[in-house]
Parts: structure tokens; C-alpha cells; sequence
């Protein structure tokens, strides 16, 4: 990366031909996995919950908005914040309901879901945030979906699965408009690199091609994201994510900010996520980073749902504290170094 173009965060950019094979033992599991291809994770939780018919959907309180469009008027929320070591299941929910579970930030261990089947209810988990960790391989929920694109370099994917062998839904066509973010990919790699590349003009790309995306609902996953999917060396890349993450940690040196740790030290996080004492403090932190070119994503503002404070204070007060650091395999231990001294 050209030292006068460096930054940190927002979209992926194409990594370039010097990412190794995909001889890895996670690449393997992926790729022989019986799973339906998505071009989104919203959509694949849609083509399920429309094939279920599940008359209720329980969702975390701490969740996306986007998951919360796909439930649709079937969804209810119990509580549950990545501050918790699980959510906790009210007793509304029951025999014939759905529930999703979600692996926050890949910070938590294989948690089994055979007490809530007892209860008849669906388990349904979402690995978006580390789709090949051990929760994810392990799992023996009902169904697990993941959105591939949100920890790998891809411009578009999901994968449904049943690891006890329940029916999935039928296969959507592959939609090659899904990929419409790789030109954008393709441009910022090589602004990164010091070429006569518009900053604006890919980025506007990059906007086009999220709206683009939401739009095309649960259209199959591209043909050009499943043959570069075929060439990443997921193990090597979960890998150097740990590693990024650790070397953020040793040099954190801000004591007023928590840092949400895994539950175990050989999980793989999915970003370094900093828990700020209050929003006001999250937000200066925000505006300094950004002037030094590192942009962090705060997951997930819960204000755009409906009373959402007043039936879950604890989720709010939470994502109103939060701040997402990638630390993906586009960086380098160097690159989260300089993070951590941005801070």
C-alpha cells in the first residue's frame, strides 16, 4: 500500500493475486458443506423463513436493520448484547416459533441448541461474523447462515446450511448483477497502490452496488464470488485476523476504553470492537479517527427500530457505546499498531 494513500476500514478491496492456495483445512469444510449459495445473508434468511413458515421469529435485540426487514411483521426480539455471555430466552417463545441466535463479533464459544429445540423451538444461527469458526463447524442448530462477504474479500455471498439435515429451501439462480461491487473492489485496490484512481468515483460504486444488492432480494450468489471464493485460503486469512486483533490489543494503551474479548483466546474475532464509557466519548473518538484515515463502522445503530430503547435500554446503551475496528487480512500487525496509536 502507497504510504500516502494508506487508511484503515470501510469496504474490502481485491487483495490481488498474492493470497496462497486453498489447500487449508477451513477452505475444505466450505467448500464441501451442503449449503444453498446467497448473494446476501438477508436473503438467505428470507428464503428460509418463507420456506419454514414460522409464524414468529425471534431476533437478538442487538441486530441489524436489515435482518429485522427480512423477519418482516413475524419478528419479536428477546434480549441479548455482545456485553453477554448469551441472550436471554423469555418464555413468549414458543413451540413452533423460530429463534436466531447470533455470534457476535465471533467473540463467543459453540453454545448447543438442544435446550431451546426441547422447548420446540427452530434454532436458526447466524456465523456472518467468522463463518468458519468452531461454533460455526460444530453447530447443531436447526439451520446456520452466514454472510461471507462481510469477512471475506467478496463482492457479493452467503451460505445456508442445516448441520442436522433439515430441509433447505430451493437453489435461486446465480444473479451475475450481484456482483456489482467488484469493479469497486478492483479500483480501490489500486487507488491503495498509488494509481491515477478517483477515491469518490469507486466509492460512489460501492453505494450503487449495496443499493443494487438489497434490491435483488434472494437471488443465488454470483458466478464470479463463487470462483474467487474458490481461490481464498480462508484458514489464512482467519489466522491473520486473530493475530491483527492481538497485535491491536498489546498496544491499546487507552485506559477509559474497554475492548470486547473473546471467550476463548483461540476464537477469531471479527473486528477489534472498543466499548467507550459513553456516546459522546464514542463519537469524538470516531471524528479523530476518521481525520486519520481510519474508519471504523459502528454495529449496529438500534434507533432505526421502533421503541427499540424503551423495551431494550441494555442493547442500546451498548451499541450507542460501540466502535468496530477491522482488523481483516488487509492489514498487517504494523497497520493495527498505527491503529491503536491513532487512537
Amino acid at each position: 500500500m502507497d504510504d500516502a494513500r494508506w487508511e484503515h476500514g470501510s469496504d474490502f478491496h481485491w487483495p490481488g493475486l498474492d493470497i496462497a492456495g486453498t489447500d487449508d483445512d477451513a477452505s475444505r469444510w466450505l467448500a464441501g458443506l451442503e449449503a444453498i449459495r446467497y448473494a446476501a445473508g438477508r436473503g438467505a434468511l428470507r428464503a428460509l423463513l418463507d420456506h419454514g413458515g414460522w409464524p414468529r421469529v425471534w431476533l437478538p435485540s442487538y441486530v441489524c436493520a436489515e435482518l429485522v426487514a427480512a423477519v418482516g411483521d413475524r419478528v419479536r426480539f428477546y434480549a441479548d448484547d455482545p456485553s453477554q455471555a448469551q441472550g436471554r430466552i423469555p418464555a413468549d417463545a414458543q413451540s413452533g416459533h423460530a429463534i436466531v441466535r447470533i455470534n457476535y463479533f465471533g467473540l463467543r464459544r459453540p453454545n448447543s441448541a438442544a435446550t431451546l429445540r426441547e422447548r420446540g423451538l427452530t434454532v436458526i444461527d447466524d456465523h456472518t461474523h467468522d463463518p468458519c469458526g468452531p461454533w460455526a463447524r460444530d453447530s447443531d442448530a436447526d439451520y446456520c447462515l452466514a454472510s461471507l462477504r462481510k469477512s471475506l474479500p467478496l463482492p457479493d455471498g452467503a451460505v445456508l446450511w442445516s448441520p442436522v439435515g433439515g430441509r433447505l429451501p430451493s437453489k435461486p439462480e446465480a444473479c451475475e448483477a450481484a456482483a456489482a461491487k467488484l469493479p469497486a473492489m478492483l479500483l480501490k485496490s489500486l487507488y491503495l497502490a498509488g494509481h491515477p484512481v478517483s477515491k469518490p468515483r469507486f466509492r460512489a460504486l460501492a453505494i450503487a452496488a449495496e443499493d443494487r444488492l438489497a434490491e435483488l432480494a434472494g437471488v443465488g450468489m454470483s458466478a464470479v464470488s463463487a470462483e474467487l471464493l474458490e481461490c481464498l485460503p480462508i484458514a489464512q486469512l482467519r489466522a491473520r485476523r486473530r493475530e491483527n486483533f492481538q497485535a491491536f490489543a498489546s498496544h491499546l494503551a487507552a485506559e477509559e476504553v474497554g475492548l470486547l474479548q473473546p471467550a476463548d483466546p483461540s476464537l477469531t474475532p471479527f473486528a477489534c470492537v472498543l466499548l467507550f464509557p459513553s456516546a459522546v466519548a464514542r463519537e469524538l473518538a470516531r471524528r479523530r479517527l476518521i481525520a486519520a484515515r481510519i474508519y471504523p463502522a459502528v454495529l449496529w445503530p438500534l434507533d432505526e427500530l421502533p421503541d427499540h430503547r424503551a423495551m431494550f435500554p441494555e442493547a442500546c446503551e451498548v451499541a450507542d457505546r460501540v466502535l468496530a475496528l477491522h482488523c481483516d487480512a488487509r492489514y498487517s500487525a504494523a497497520d493495527m499498531q498505527r491503529v491503536a496509536a491513532g487512537y
